[in-house]
C-alpha cells in the first residue's frame, strides 16, 4: 500500500474512533470492524478501502494508534468524544514526561496538567517521544517531568495504552524537572 493511502485512511480513521460523536462505541472504544469500514468508504478518497487495508494501517504504517480484537477496532488514545473509553489501572514507573510548548510552562506549573478537551492527559516514558509531541505544538519546546509513582501512591490512577500513559489530570505538585529543549 502506498504510503499517502495509508496516512489518509490512518486520519480518518482516528477521526471516527476518537472524535465522531455519530458513531456508537462501546463502554471500551471499540467499534465493529465492518461498520467503520463502512464509516471509511464515505469519504470520496476512500472509496475503494477494503477491511484488509485497514488491518495493514493499524498493523504496519500507523503510529501503534489503532488496536483490533477479533472483529473489532478502536483508537489506543486520544479521544475527545464525550463517551468516557475506559481503561484497567495500571502501575506508572518512577517518572513520566509530558512535551508541549514553552509557553505554556507559567500556567502548567500553576494549574497542573489538564485533558484540554481529551479525555486523558497524555505521558510517555520516552523522552524522545515527550520532545516530538512537543514539537508538533511549537518549535520552543519544554518538557515536564512527571513524578508518577508519587502521584500514584496519592490516589491518582494511571492508565497504559501500547506505549501512552494516560492520566485525568497532573496536579502541579507533582511535577518535578523540567526541560527546556
Amino acid at each position: 500500500m502506498l504510503r499517502n493511502k495509508a496516512v489518509t485512511i490512518s486520519k480518518k480513521l482516528s477521526y471516527i474512533l476518537r472524535h465522531n460523536e455519530d458513531i456508537d462505541l462501546d463502554a471500551e472504544g471499540w467499534l465493529d470492524l465492518k461498520t467503520a469500514h463502512k464509516e471509511l468508504k464515505k469519504a470520496k478518497k476512500l472509496a475503494e478501502v477494503t477491511v484488509d487495508d485497514i488491518l495493514e494501517v493499524s498493523e504496519k504504517f500507523d503510529k501503534k494508534r489503532f488496536e483490533i480484537k477479533g472483529n473489532k477496532i478502536r483508537a489506543k488514545y486520544g479521544h475527545s468524544i464525550e463517551q468516557k473509553i475506559v481503561y484497567d489501572p495500571a502501575e506508572p514507573p518512577e517518572s513520566l514526561y509530558h512535551g508541549t510548548a514553552t509557553e505554556l510552562t507559567a500556567t502548567i506549573l500553576e494549574d497542573g496538567l489538564k485533558k484540554m478537551g481529551r479525555q486523558y492527559v497524555h505521558l510517555t516514558h520516552e523522552l524522545d517521544t515527550a520532545h516530538s509531541v512537543g514539537k508538533r505544538h511549537s518549535r520552543k519546546v519544554v518538557i515536564f517531568t512527571i513524578q508518577a509513582k508519587k502521584a500514584s501512591d496519592t490516589g491518582l490512577e494511571f492508565y497504559y495504552s501500547d506505549g501512552t500513559w494516560l492520566v485525568d489530570n497532573v496536579p502541579a505538585e507533582f511535577i518535578g524537572e523540567i526541560l527546556y529543549v
